[in-house]
Parts: C-alpha cells; sequence; structure tokens
C-alpha cells in the first residue's frame, strides 16, 4: 500500500512537471477542448508514437507537446547536420528574434478587452456561432473551441480585423499547425470541407502539430527546410536567392522587419491555437490604426498604457499598410 502511494506521488509529480508553470491547467482528453479529436485519435492507433514521452493516458497539454516534440525530432533527422549558418539562424530567433504571435480583432472586441477587461474566450465557451471557422476544423481538432492567431507575420493576418493583439510568447498554452484546417484539407487531402474529418485525417493532421515552447525551433527549421529546396509555403512565397537568403535574413536586427521578410518570402508560419482564455495578462501590446485613436482615448484606459510614440508603451498605433 504504501509503495503504491509513492508510485501516485511520483507520477502525480512528473505530470505536474511536465508544463511549463506559465501553460496553466491542463484538461483530460475526453473533454473535448481546442485539440483533443487529434489525441484520442493517436490512443487509439499511435504507429510513430508520437504519444510515447506523455504516454496514452496523459493529458491535453502534455500530450500536444508530446506530439510536438515527436515532430520537432523527425524534422532534425530529416534535415541532418546542419551548416555554421543554419545552426546560426536558429540561435538568431531564439535569442534576438522570437517568433511573433499575433491575434487580429475588431475595435469593438479589443474595447471588450481593455475597458471591461474580458478574456478572449472561443464560440463554445461564449454560447456563440462560430464566426468564420468551417465545419471541417471542428471535426478535426474540436476548432470551435479554439482562439486563433497567427505566428510568424509581425502584423498577423489582416483580413481577421484592424486591431493587432500581440501576445506574450511565454504566456497561457497554445499549438501551431503548418496549414489551417481548411487550407490542410482542400490542398494536401485533396478533399471537401464539407465532407466529415476521418481518423486517417486527424493523424495526419498531427505530424505538423508544435506547441508554443517549440515554435522558434520549428519554424527556424522549417525555414531552412525551404530555404534548401528553394520552396515556399504553399508555393505562395516571393521569390528568393538560396545562396544569400540565410546571409540576409542574419543581418537583421530589428524583429518586425526580420519576419516581414520571412512572412515576405513565406518561408515560415503557424496558425496558432489557444486551448484556455486569453486574458489582459496574456497580452504584449495592442496597436490600432491611428486613425482610431481618438474613439481609443474615449475609452478612459489607463495613462501609463500610453507609451512616448506609437510604436512604444502597451496601448500602441500604426499608419502603415500591412
Amino acid at each position: 500500500m504504501k509503495n503504491a502511494l509513492i508510485l501516485f506521488v511520483l507520477l502525480f509529480i512528473q505530470s505536474a512537471w511536465s508544463l511549463e508553470p506559465y501553460q496553466g491547467q491542463d484538461h483530460d482528453v475526453e473533454d473535448w477542448r481546442c485539440g483533443a479529436p487529434v489525441v484520442e485519435t493517436l490512443r487509439s492507433y499511435d504507429p510513430l508514437d508520437k504519444l510515447d514521452s506523455s504516454g496514452v493516458n496523459a493529458k491535453l497539454k502534455e500530450s500536444l507537446e508530446s506530439i510536438s516534440t515527436a515532430n520537432l525530432n523527425y524534422y532534425k533527422s530529416i534535415l541532418g547536420t546542419l551548416s555554421s549558418e543554419e545552426q546560426a539562424l536558429i540561435d538568431h530567433i531564439e535569442q534576438n528574434h522570437p517568433v511573433p504571435i499575433v491575434h487580429r480583432t475588431s475595435l469593438d472586441v479589443a474595447k471588450l478587452m481593455l475597458v471591461d477587461r474580458k478574456s478572449l474566450s472561443s464560440p463554445v465557451k461564449r454560447g456563440a456561432p462560430p464566426r468564420v471557422t468551417p465545419g471541417i476544423e471542428q471535426g478535426l481538432f474540436s476548432g470551435w473551441d479554439c482562439i486563433y492567431a497567427s505566428a510568424g507575420p509581425p502584423y498577423g493576418i489582416q483580413n481577421y480585423g484592424t486591431v493587432l493583439v500581440r501576445l506574450k510568447n511565454e504566456s497561457n498554452f497554445s499549438w501551431g499547425s503548418i496549414y489551417t484546417g481548411f487550407s490542410w484539407t482542400k490542398e494536401v487531402v485533396g478533399r471537401s470541407i464539407y465532407d466529415p474529418a476521418t481518423e486517417s485525417m486527424k493523424r495526419d493532421f498531427a505530424k505538423q502539430i508544435y506547441t508554443n515552447n517549440h515554435y522558434n525551433e520549428a519554424i527556424a527549421l522549417h525555414i531552412i527546410h525551404h530555404v534548401r529546396n528553394g520552396t515556399s509555403i504553399r508555393s505562395k512565397g516571393r521569390p528568393y536567392n538560396k545562396a544569400t537568403i540565410l546571409k540576409e535574413l542574419l543581418k537583421i536586427t530589428n524583429s518586425d522587419r526580420f519576419w516581414s521578410k520571412v512572412a515576405y518570402h513565406r518561408l515560415g508560419f503557424l496558425e496558432a491555437h489557444y486551448t484556455d482564455d486569453v486574458s489582459l495578462n496574456d497580452i504584449e501590446f495592442v496597436q490600432f490604426r491611428t486613425k482610431d485613436m481618438p474613439v481609443v482615448k474615449l475609452w478612459g484606459l489607463p495613462s501609463k498604457w500610453y507609451g512616448a510614440g506609437a510604436y512604444s508603451g502597451f496601448i500602441q498605433h500604426y499608419d502603415r499598410e500591412d
């Protein structure tokens, strides 16, 4: 009995240690939170042992991290030995240009967040119909329970709103996929988005998942892979010179410029999915269009939130064309 109790305590500690403190409380896979269908499918059939380090019955976030670790190791094995320039790129991102994570939203939602201190939450938690998330993503990974962001493009995805919410890299928990569920179904699988997601689709979708503790290294490796092959994401990037592109990236000291160049050539991107609500504490800064600032200043936000210039402080504004 005593030995069994000790074993239980050790297993509990091991599980608790598996997540970084900032990643919050874990959830049972059976709760069907954002990402759960992928994990549930791999529990029944996992030929590549992606759940090996966490165990088949681990909780959701721990399982997603295990999938991410397996994918990262697989990618490293494909790339093999890195050149000094390639390793320098990984270090450059880790040390100087952490992957920007951006959620785009509307002026009305930003007001709820900043004035009423409301957290961002998924349509499922709000009891609201999903505005843009297609049904195929609900079937693939419980997409209606996700809060979406982009990892890579410094200004996010413009289509989703004029307000840019930059999220802290080490705050909360998210997992990213190279393809959205929509584009992956249409372009990779070659199926209609109106057909239900199959178990094999979920298993294959899992091959491109990375958790936010791996974003920097994962995107760096994807950049290297594309440059070696002279390719870009979905073949939609602007042309570049394979012989010089890494040198060009290594010379850039400004993070927005660095990631703008990566985005311009479509060399690295993940769609980020948050499993928990995103609160004010998870936000690094919020950017509004300059022409919207007269409205924002009527909200009575704390004066300490404003910086000395357009791109300083918690509340910022921009004139650029994204």
